[in-house]
């Protein structure tokens, strides 16, 4: 349980993204690191964290380029439809 005022900080690829969904292969197929990697919609992890009273209070995302895409450096945006790396803050809702 997180005190008063306190925030967790998470950050994940998501499950319905263009690079989530290229994990998600290699998980099927075994992969090392992947086979027992977990990945989550957005949606999912706002009810998880509603489930244990937590609310997000900032997103952050970045790579909007797919696996099969040239890397580019890009600047984290609040943004998130299009990318599949997320960052987010959640705090408490018990006060």
């Amino acid at each position: 349980m997180l005190e008063d005022s306190g925030r967790i900080a998470i950050c994940v690829i998501l499950k319905d993204s263009s690079w989530g969904r290229y994990y998600e292969i290699l998980k099927e197929r075994g992969h090392h690191f992947y086979r027992d990697a977990n990945f989550y919609t957005l949606d999912e992890i706002r009810e998880m964290l509603s489930s244990i009273n937590l609310s997000i209070e900032k997103v952050y995302a970045a790579l909007s380029y797919t696996p099969e895409d040239e890397p580019i450096v890009e600047e984290p945006s609040e943004e998130i439809d299009g990318r599949s790396f997320v960052c987010l803050s959640a705090t408490s809702n018990v006060r």
